[in-house]
């Protein structure tokens, strides 16, 4: 994709929900930066990174494929590099799934067939032929870049950078902000598409939290995911209760 383009969409994209992104939009792109000045940029986007140990966080969810469409809320529960656990439940309020991930395996309890089962996490290759672990989904909630890189080509304006790679069949495209935050990551191979978008980030927590995001993955099919988060709290110890009377 022509960076010029893709640094307009991105922004497109992105000023439509948030103020906290970029307030400039000339989309002329400054010249690449050789790729060994990359290393300073990836390792100042790990550092601006939420850091905490326990996340709780309720959010709206949008889903969407090219079936059908269904909305739900979902109370999320994390303790960093360790577990990630989800209740979901439809509009009257009634949870309806469970979820509890760790970092070998997906465990559901299914409430209305009270029904329970584990998954390993091949099961996301009917979505995605990108390789997405436990740290995947954990980064997607948190809003930080997927599969980061060592390094890069640097393109960029006074709002927004562009990361850029490319290896064999797979391209890599993100673009952050001037605070090191990610607006939009595309990622395509042979096969498969996935994209994600961060907005409205919330300037109360250091660094800002992206509270809106949209996630898209094309492989035989398109499915979009949107999230937004009502609120999160940092580093208050909770349990994450996994019994089927819980």
């Amino acid at each position: 994709m022509n960076k010029a383009l893709f640094l307009l969409i991105s922004l497109f994209i992105i000023s439509c929900k948030t103020s906290q992104v970029a307030t400039k939009t000339e989309t002329v792109p400054a010249p690449p930066v050789k790729s060994d000045a990359s290393v300073a940029v990836i390792d100042s986007i790990r550092h601006h990174q939420l850091q905490f140990e326990y996340l709780t966080g309720k959010a709206k969810v949008h889903v969407k494929n090219d079936k059908d469409e269904t909305d739900f809320t979902a109370n999320i529960r994390m303790r960093r590099d360790s577990a990630i656990w989800v209740s979901i439940s439809p509009a009257l309020g009634v949870e309806a799934v469970r979820l509890l991930m760790t970092t070998d395996s997906i465990r559901v309890i299914e409430r209305l067939s009270k029904k329970r089962y584990a998954k390993d996490y091949s099961f996301f290759k009917s979505y995605s032929s990108l390789p997405i672990t436990f740290f995947t989904m954990q980064d997607l909630i948190l809003g930080n870049p997927l599969f980061l890189k060592d390094h890069y080509e640097i393109t960029g304006n006074d709002s927004l950078v562009m990361l850029s790679a490319a290896a064999a069949n797979t391209s890599d495209s993100l673009v952050i902000n001037r605070r090191y935050l990610p607006v939009f990551q595309q990622i395509t191979d042979s096969t498969s598409m996935m994209s994600a978008a961060n907005g409205q980030f919330d300037i109360q927590y250091n660094p800002p939290f992206s509270l809106w995001r949209k996630i898209m993955l094309q492989q035989k099919g398109v499915m979009t995911i949107e999230i937004t988060f009502s609120r999160i709290k940092l580093n208050e110890p909770v349990k994450f209760p996994f019994r089927s009377e819980e």
